[in-house]
């Protein structure tokens, strides 16, 4: 199945009928031992939200759930995660994909454990930008400049 195309996050092209993240009544368990129990919340386009709590209490269970990317151990046993009206554990691989490169991204916390030190960021970009989207290396190698561009680190 092809996936949809990207979408535009500009607030005058969003669905505004549909909240950018809505998770409802949210469970996730590895293996019998429940990880989060109950978590609902919704975010509308231009909010954030603070998930704040001590070590081993769920907060990167919640993220990597919300990219649909738990693993083998982790599932979802109760509720659903919605990303722009989408059900996350709904989508196949290629819209996993799709959906992790190109509508929902994760920032960690510490940029040494997610970025090479021996590889430049633009190529490290150009790389994601290439395993998330089917573009040539210069249309790839331009949407990572812009990426860099729009959080001030052009240079």
């Amino acid at each position: 199945m092809k996936p949809p195309p990207p979408l535009d996050w500009s607030a005058s092209t969003l669905p505004t009928t549909e909240p950018l993240l809505r998770i409802e009544s949210l469970s996730i368990a590895y293996g019998h031992d429940l990880a989060v129990r109950e978590l609902a919340l919704t975010l509308q386009p231009g909010e954030s939200y603070g998930l704040v709590g001590e070590s081993g209490c769920g907060k990167s269970t919640v993220a990597y759930a919300v990219m649909g990317h738990l693993g083998e151990t982790g599932r979802i046993v109760g509720g659903r995660i919605l990303v722009a009206g989408r059900d996350v554990a709904t989508l196949g691989e290629a819209e996993g994909r799709h959906h992790r490169g190109g509508i929902a991204a994760m920032v960690y916390q510490d940029p040494a454990t997610a970025l090479n030190p021996v590889m430049r960021i633009g190529r490290q970009l150009v790389e994601a930008v290439r395993a998330h989207h089917p573009v040539g290396r210069r249309e790839a190698y331009t949407r990572a400049e812009a990426m860099l561009d729009a959080v001030k680190l052009k240079e």
